[in-house]
């Protein structure tokens, strides 16, 4: 027969769990497969499609429109949901493809194979070509998930899936790369003084667990050695082999050696000498399928209890990456023993290829305690709350794993709950002497942290990084502590040689939070127009965050070019944001206005914030937003009365104390002023890192008092007040300007 070429719709099904279902009883297997053909040739032929072939438990299936192949998809795992035994997979693609002999073949035919893999049992995954086909049906809802670099295809391919449709409680545990690839939404929290805040401390592990192609690992993992002296539990080992080699695959975050690959390379080793197959043969293994990491192992039997026993190792240099301590159960059990070997294998890698060199952690995750912490990363920065239940069930499925304190510390920070993340780090700290020196580090910094001694934590990540140069997480981190402590030059280093992917490697998924530091750290040197242009970039990846608009904006106007900031405002009310406000835009430009001297045009845009806020008060409005655009605009009086309001609500509030005791000088009351100063020193609140002596430094300058101002300032960052070039535009630190003790304290400092 001749070649046809056409575009068509491709679908990919497999089965998942079926090889332990095959030994576990073969003949419902082979009835499953039946009924799993019955019923897909029959709906393909309804939704004008065709059954072409089974390989193994998958099926290949083509259609003549992507709407069809997804509806027929639909209807597939409706009918099979209530059925146990068929928790199938599901990818599509639509692409050209090649028909020969009853067969087909084709770039269409090979990503639609590989999107099947990141399916979840009961999902449905497929290519945006399929997405663009079927996005105006009112009764398909699609969701984005990542886009993935796919095996053996050029362009990595942005992946979707129909929303809702995994099976709850199937009998696999689903592929994480789909379950926990969606990006977090931002939340950007206004705080007096910076643009920048710090909510987000280890929000790029997401980001940055996508694909980078440059550092992808090849995995292999080989046949067990049945080292029981019981020739019919030789299939164990087999066993072993293909379902953590299945599990790795579903990750898609290496390219994981098919297992036939490995049996055909075990019966060639078998035929040659099968006494020694964990000697050369491992290596040989390892030269053939060219992989980076190999898996091995062995198993026992004393009495009637079975010992698994396995190892990972780097192929370039032999050296053990991890060892999985030995797991033991009845032979009766071996079906779960298997499963949790792979989980143990499957959750270290995932770390170690996605993070970090998993030999720098005392305890590499299992696969449970790794789902629950994407599951918490997935909600981290944006629900808090429940984002600490999953990394409190991931700490729970795996005490060993310390990852989830980290985060759930870092939650209770975010939430500006010291006390909270004090009370975590207690359980951290009991751990030491079990934790690797790279883990020691990480503690130390958080006992730093939560003490607001920033230069004492800055050290400690520069030891991590003496430990694990290369190591992205710390990189970013020393960047980050550097920003905070006013140096500006250290985060431009350190983001300039360090590991942190670029968009060129993952596409879209791109830290927002490196980019508005390295916008904020030029900005601090002078370096106006590539703080512009790192604005910018975050537009182009992130448009509908706000807070880029806020820094292009404040680029602008440090150069003069009111005109352009102008249409940044105005592009703003176009811009359907999941973060900021437009009236934070305004107030972040009316303060630059008035640093740089434009002191009418300043009032002009603190107006505008608030009347922006006045006419959004209901709902999206934060009181305290309108309480500080007032005291920018020079409203005094119904600034004092809005914090008055708040200070009622909040009593014991630094911030509303802080203001009243500013406002109050403003205003002309001097004794006012000097009771609330009084007020601010005495305040004996925890983890109070020096704020209450930053307002102290306000009313100081504002009563006439500048070596008591510098004094004071000097004294909250030694307290732990993180601080920068928003210093400068501080409305009462503006008598301070031409003073030079403040001037000499205001220099960045590296």
């Amino acid at each position: 027969m001749a070649e046809q070429r056409k575009l068509a719709a491709v679908m990919f099904t497999d089965i998942a769990g079926y090889t332990s279902l095959m030994y576990n009883d073969e003949r419902k297997a082979l009835s499953i497969l039946e009924k799993n053909r019955t019923l897909q040739k029959s709906l393909a032929k309804k939704h004008n499609g065709e059954f072409l072939k089974e390989t193994g438990d998958g099926t290949l299936l083509c259609f003549r429109s992507a709407l069809d192949a997804v509806r027929c998809a639909l209807e597939i795992q409706k009918s099979v949901k209530d059925d146990p035994g068929l928790n199938l997979r599901i990818g599509i693609h639509l692409g050209d493809i090649v028909y020969k002999d009853g067969d087909v073949f084709g770039d269409g035919v090979n990503v639609a194979s590989r999107i099947e893999t990141l399916a979840e049992a009961g999902g449905i995954c497929f290519s945006e070509e399929v997405y663009k086909s079927i996005r105006n049906q009112p009764d398909i809802q699609a969701v984005f998930v990542s886009k993935k670099r796919l095996k053996n295809v050029a362009e990595p391919v942005n992946i979707y899936m129909i929303r809702g449709s995994a099976k709850k409680k199937a009998g696999v545990q689903p592929g994480l790369s789909i379950r926990y690839a969606k990006m977090f939404k931002i939340i950007l929290l206004p705080v007096s003084g910076a643009v920048l805040i710090a909510a987000a401390f280890f929000l790029i592990h997401h980001y940055l667990a996508s694909d980078q192609p440059a550092s992808r690992k090849r995995i292999v993992a080989a046949i067990f050695e049945n080292r029981t002296g019981d020739a019919s539990l030789d299939v164990l080992g087999k066993m072993a082999a293909d379902w953590i080699t299945q599990s790795l695959s579903r990750s898609a975050e290496a390219d994981v050696v098919p297992n036939s690959t490995v049996v055909h390379s075990y019966a060639s080793a078998m035929l040659a000498d099968s006494k020694h197959l964990q000697g050369d043969y491992i290596y040989r293994l390892a030269a053939e399928t060219k992989a980076d990491i190999i898996i091995s192992g062995s198993y026992y039997l004393q009495g009637d209890v079975l010992q698994f026993k396995s190892e990972i190792k780097n192929v370039s240099d032999g050296q053990l990456i991890y060892s999985i301590p030995a797991l033991s159960g009845t032979t009766s059990q071996y079906s779960e023993l298997i499963e949790k070997l792979g989980n143990e294998i499957t959750g270290g890698l995932e770390h170690h290829i996605r993070f970090m060199d998993i030999r720098q952690l005392s305890k590499p995750p299992n696969k449970d305690a790794y789902i629950e912490y994407f599951a918490g990363l997935e909600l981290f920065g944006k629900d808090p709350p429940n984002a600490i239940k999953h990394f409190n069930r991931a700490f729970t499925k795996d005490s060993l794993f310390v990852l989830p304190l980290v985060f759930i510390i870092e939650s209770y920070m975010s939430q500006i709950d010291y006390a909270g993340a004090d009370s975590v780090f207690q359980i951290f700290r009991h751990m030491r002497d079990r934790l690797t020196p790279f883990e020691r580090c990480y503690q130390d910094y958080f006992e730093s942290a939560i003490k607001g001694n920033l230069e004492a934590g800055l050290r400690y990540l520069l030891e991590a990084a003496k430990i694990a140069p290369s190591d992205w997480l710390t990189n970013y981190l020393i960047g980050q502590d550097a920003y905070y402590l006013y140096k500006p030059r250290m985060t431009i280093e350190t983001y300039s040689r360090s590991e942190i992917p670029s968009p060129a490697h993952i596409g879209l998924v791109f830290d927002p939070w490196k980019i508005g530091l390295l916008a904020e750290a030029h900005h601090d040197l002078g370096n106006y127009q590539q703080a512009l242009e790192e604005s910018r970039k975050g537009q182009k990846y992130y448009p509908d965050l706000l807070w880029f608009y806020s820094h292009e904006a404040r680029a602008l106007a440090a150069m003069g070019r009111i005109e352009e900031m102008e249409k940044v405002i105005e592009k703003c009310h176009a811009v359907s944001t999941s973060s900021g406000t437009i009236g934070q835009v305004l107030i972040e430009a009316a303060r630059e206005l008035r640093f740089r001297g434009h002191i009418v045009k300043a009032r002009e845009y603190a107006e505008r914030a608030v009347e922006w806020y006045r006419d959004h008060s209901t709902g999206e409005v934060n009181p305290w937003d309108l309480a500080f655009a007032l005291y920018v605009a020079e409203n005094w009086q119904e600034a004092k009365t809005m914090f008055e309001k708040l200070d009622n609500k909040y009593p014991g509030s630094i911030s509303s104390t802080g203001y009243l005791g500013v406002l109050a000088a403003h205003l002309g009351d001097k004794e006012k002023a000097r009771e609330i100063s009084e007020k601010l020193k005495n305040m004996d609140q925890p983890y109070i890192r020096g704020q209450h002596t930053l307002w102290r430094a306000r009313i100081a300058a504002m009563l006439g008092g500048k070596e008591e101002a510098v004094r004071l300032l000097r004294l909250s960052f030694a307290q732990g007040r993180r601080y920068g070039s928003f210093i400068y535009q501080v409305y009462e630190f503006e008598s301070l300007r031409d003073y030079e003790p403040f001037r000499e304290l205001m220099k960045p400092r590296g």
